[in-house]
């Protein structure tokens, strides 16, 4: 029945997104929200997070980031044996 629940929502955001556009995710993220809560939320001023987050899947530079983070840690590991 769960299932059920994480399908009819997964495919609720889903139209949000191809009618609104991506705004709705950020707009998701302000506060544990649900999708129906988004209107009565944006009456009251609320539609953008406090603090911004990065979309860090879709940054181009992600792989080489945590490469980079990687070689770094190792680094420290080695220069402390």
């Amino acid at each position: 029945m769960k299932y059920i629940n994480y399908v009819r929502d997964y495919l609720a955001i889903k139209e949000a997104l191809s009618q609104q556009g991506e705004e709705v995710l950020t707009r998701l993220i302000v506060r544990a929200v649900a999708l129906e809560q988004l209107p009565d939320l944006a009456t009251q001023g609320i539609v953008t997070p406090v603090i911004r987050t990065h979309w860090l899947a879709r940054n181009l530079d992600l792989i080489e980031r945590i490469t980079s983070l990687n070689r770094r840690a190792t680094c420290k590991v080695r220069k402390n044996e």
